[in-house]
């Protein structure tokens, strides 16, 4: 695990965040993720410099677009936002997973109208 994976995994463990579960290391079809939310669908990768290397974007690029096809939204940040704005990532996060909870759940009926029919 590297240093930036290790903050942010200290900060998503155990429900921390937003009382959301996280997992570490999670494996989606073909692929191993940093951190996965199962609420929201969320897969968070944190990129080392090595992400840095054009092949390395490109595969990157292609496993975004695999998971996302199969429903999957993935959130990506570099090792040093990790490390030096840890707050603004995991407001970022948190954000994200309500978004994408929000945008699962059915339309409510506005209760001061009258139901058409």
């Amino acid at each position: 695990m590297t240093s930036s994976e290790a903050i942010m995994w200290d900060r998503l463990r155990g429900r921390r965040l937003g009382g959301f579960k996280f997992y570490r290391q999670h494996v989606i079809k073909d692929y191993i993720v940093d951190f996965f939310n199962n609420d929201a669908l969320l897969v968070v990768e944190i990129d080392g410099s090595v992400h840095a290397n054009r092949d390395i974007q490109i595969r990157d690029e292609e496993r975004c677009r695999a998971l996302a096809h199969l429903g999957y939204n993935m959130i990506r940040f570099t090792s040093t936002q990790v490390e030096f704005d840890t707050e603004l990532v995991c407001e970022t996060i948190l954000n994200e997973v309500y978004r994408r909870i929000d945008a699962q759940l059915p339309p409510t009926t506005d209760e001061s109208e009258p139901l058409s029919g």
